[in-house]
């Protein structure tokens, strides 16, 4: 049997660009291109090799996403049926965006926006219609997309026409064309009496005389939310399901949902014919056909699954993820890419010539197990140390801290004492955790991960709480309000269900109506003011500029020349020159940030030329120090002080550039603005950028009336990002100085036409804003700013009509600053 010849998959690589969660993949089969969309945006394109030793080249796209993007689709194979398949900027996709816009791309191009849905697109897909041209019988491609808006919808991409909509499906829609040219869609149902109900399937026929398709089965699926579909082609089944009597074009199609299972149906009868069961019965987020019949899963726990009929409903083999893996995709030769929370893509293959080395197979498989076995090596080498515990002061009293203790032999829990100032050791953390509640949620490892289901106006939405033994429940119940704004009567529910430890089902919270749920009548933490739910606003992740480094030889070659102008005494020596090659090869190889280290050495070498280089000398510098600061070694929680030093030393040359006229001072301004952009992004630059606030705006005051649009794009996303961090609040509290500053320099961002006549700036600039009224107003420290106001409406005035999301977050930040 299948079972009996099935060989496993192993890892074979590690991918990475934004670090942002990535949210949707897809192959561009003729090309053998990945394209992966990740929540900050970003669409980064991976061009494969053939083998594990093969080089991967990744360029990323930002071109009209300025919200996570939620779906990708290749295009339909003949639209990339040309002379020039191979060209990866010929080849047509799709993205699917969470602000409800479908666009359509042709290599790095984009070519339509199609507008229609009126919140986040979750779903595409292809479904061929058979219409005459020139006399001819041919194959029309359509696009379906499934939104949170409770609707499909059908497009012409050519035209960019919405040939149909269908309607009034509940909440979250996502949608399949099958071979024989129907339509299947999914829904999510409704909340009702704190339970999901009436989720539905639903099969729809293409009309005989018009392109107008009907519904043909309503088929009610009591499970729970159907989170994905897929197609499966009969004639790979046919020996073990009897479906000898449908035609050619029938085929089968699976979904999976909440409650854990993938279902096998029949397209014709409507019939449910096999249903395979997730161990724990975790979410199942996603669902496509593998290789030799084979199907495969995502789950919201980590869990990579690889299942076949002839395994009684048991899978083949489970691959486990450290965070939520939210898709996956089939590539060449049978291998499968996987989509992670944690910011990775990772390729698996059945090729053991693929295997990648075992440092990082071990460091996969230790996250994996994280939840079973406690913190990882990597993991406790991340945690401040023991001894340095004054310098990281607690926020409230109990709140409980992991450090490294014993040379990072182990890792121990501590209580911060509000009332003495001090850490008190509470124990070692050890293998504590139930493997089926355990996790980690943006990185954060908790002894339970539960989720939490709720019914806002676009649709179902999951959520995450995290939760560790001790943890006061009201405590933790009010920290996940406060982070996803959720309505305050809402306390006393999610704090009983943390008691109650209830982690086979996700709760669920009903309708956004005041009265549902009774508000408690005490509860042990102050109540915080309740704030309105916005798409846009507050900004949550930092947007960063690329971590490519397009020419390594340049930059050496570059390096040395300034080297020889430089006086003797400041000149890198041999080693110098060589401990600064090591450090380009490290950061070139983007597909092993995950395990790759960067000394201190090495880093000290450039901090040492950035602080001794003249300013018009240092631009290559810190363009290597902006994609270093990516790195999560280098930028590691625990060299933040590295980083401070490397801010103060780059806002010192950039004060001198801005009198110096050279070429080299010119470029140094534009890499230190997006040096600072990028330092928003990981934990230990972030703290250092955290307490150099107010230094960074005031070198960022010295350059906003620069005419190079490069670097005004650049300090208009330092801010964007600054707010993000402040909004997230991570390390600092910004000061009341710290915000009225940035409010002022937007303000005069705001006033300068250069800015405001580029949308992605302008865009930015406007997310800072909300973003920094949007704190203001939680912390009630915000006075009426009706000139400001009065300034945005302006702007609002003279923006296009194509600028519709600029439009939506302007509307956003009126309404912040209004009431």
């Amino acid at each position: 049997t299948m079972s009996n010849e099935f060989t496993p998959y192993i890892l074979s690589r590690t991918l990475q660009s934004d670090l942002a969660p990535v949210r949707s993949l897809c192959h561009l089969e003729s090309s053998n291109v990945l394209l992966a969309g990740s929540q900050a945006a970003l669409l980064t394109r991976y061009t494969l090799g053939t083998s594990s030793s093969s080089s991967i080249a990744m360029d990323t796209l930002q071109e009209g996403h300025s919200h996570s993007i939620t779906a990708l689709l290749a295009g339909p194979p003949q639209s990339n049926d040309t002379d020039t398949d191979s060209d990866s900027d010929s080849e047509l996709y799709v993205t699917g965006c969470k602000d409800g816009i479908v666009r359509v791309f042709r290599g790095r191009e984009l070519i339509r926006e199609l507008k229609g849905h009126t919140n986040n697109v979750s779903s595409l897909s292809w479904v061929y219609i058979d219409v005459q041209q020139r006399q001819q019988p041919q194959q029309l491609p359509l696009l379906l997309s499934g939104s949170w808006d409770g609707t499909a919808r059908i497009w012409n991409v050519e035209t960019g026409e919405c040939v149909q909509v269908l309607p009034d499906h509940e909440n979250t829609t996502v949608v399949l064309g099958l071979k024989s040219g129907r339509i299947v869609t999914g829904s999510a149902g409704i909340a009702q009496n704190n339970r999901i109900v009436d989720t539905k399937i639903r099969i729809w026929q293409l009309h005989a005389s018009k392109i107008q398709y009907e519904l043909v089965k309503s088929i009610p699926y009591p499970a729970g939310p159907i989170r994905n579909l897929c197609s499966i082609p009969v004639s790979s089944h046919c020996n073990i399901i009897n479906m000898q009597d449908n035609d050619d074009d029938s085929c089968m199609f699976a979904t999976c949902s909440n409650d854990g299972t993938v279902k096998v149906w029949n397209e014709d009868s409507g019939e449910c014919l096999f249903t395979f069961t997730h161990p724990e019965s975790p979410m199942i987020l996603s669902v496509m056909p593998g290789p030799d019949g084979t199907i495969v899963s995502t789950t919201e726990e980590g869990d990579l699954a690889v299942w076949c009929y002839e395994s009684s409903g048991q899978p083949l083999q489970v691959i486990p993820h450290a965070s939520t893996l939210w898709c996956a995709a089939l590539l060449n030769d049978g291998d499968i890419a996987t989509a992670c929370q944690d910011g990775s893509v990772r390729i698996f293959s059945r090729d053991v010539s693929k295997a990648c080395n075992e440092e990082e197979l071990r460091t996969f498989e230790e996250g994996g197990k994280r939840g079973s076995k406690g913190p990882s090596s990597e993991e406790i080498a991340k945690l401040p140390r023991w001894e340095m515990r004054q310098v990281v002061a607690g926020k409230s009293e109990g709140q409980v801290q992991m450090f490294q203790k014993d040379g990072g032999s182990k890792a121990i829990a501590a209580q911060w004492s509000q009332a003495s100032g001090t850490w008190i050791e509470v124990g070692e953390v050890l293998s504590t955790r139930d493997t089926s509640t355990s996790g980690t949620i943006n990185g954060v490892s908790y002894d339970y991960v539960f989720p939490i289901e709720f019914e806002a106006s676009g649709g179902v939405q999951t959520l995450q709480i995290g939760y560790n033994n001790g943890d006061n429940p009201f405590v933790a119940a009010q920290t996940f309000i406060d982070q996803h704004e959720l309505p305050q009567y809402h306390l006393q529910q999610i704090a009983d269900y943390i008691m109650s430890r209830v982690g086979q089902k996700p709760v669920e919270l009903g309708g956004m109506e005041s009265g549902e749920a009774s508000a408690p009548t005490s509860t042990p933490t102050p109540s915080l003011p309740v704030s309105r739910s916005y798409e846009h606003l507050p900004m949550k992740y930092a947007v960063v500029f690329s971590t490519e480094l397009t020419n390594i030889d340049k930059i050496i070659s570059k390096v040395a020349s300034l080297n020889d102008e430089v006086e003797e005494s400041d000149q890198l020596s041999a080693e110098d020159v060589d401990s600064f090659k090591t450090t380009l090869q490290t950061l070139a190889n983007t597909s092993r940030y995950h395990s790759s280290r960067i000394s201190n050495s090495e880093m000290n070498v450039l901090l040492h030329t950035l602080q001794n280089w003249h300013c018009s000398r240092v631009f290559p510098i810190v363009d290597v120090l902006r994609v270093c600061i990516m790195h999560p070694d280098a930028a590691s929680s625990l060299r933040w002080n590295y980083w401070k030093l490397v801010i103060e030393a780059v806002i010192k040359k950039c004060n001198e550039a801005a009198l110096d006229k050279s070429k080299g001072s010119s470029a140094l301004i534009m890499l230190s603005m997006r040096l600072f952009a990028n330092a928003f992004k990981q934990s230990g630059s972030n703290r250092a950028a955290s307490e150099c606030s107010m230094d960074i705006v005031e070198c960022v005051k010295h350059h906003t009336s620069t005419g190079n649009k490069n670097v005004r794009l650049a300090i208009a996303t330092v801010l964007m990002n600054m707010s993000s961090s402040l909004a997230n609040d991570e390390f600092v509290t910004g000061t009341e100085q710290l915000f009225q500053e940035l409010i002022g320099l937007l303000r005069t961002i705001f006033l300068s036409k250069s800015y405001v006549e580029s949308q992605e700036g302008l865009t930015r600039s406007l997310l800072a804003l909300g973003t920094i009224i949007h704190i203001l107003r939680r912390k009630n420290n915000f006075n009426s700013a009706p000139e400001l106001l009065a300034i945005i409406l302006e702007i609002k005035g003279s923006i296009g009509v194509d600028a519709t999301k600029t439009a939506s977050i302007i509307s956003e930040v009126c309404d912040i600053l209004a009431n």
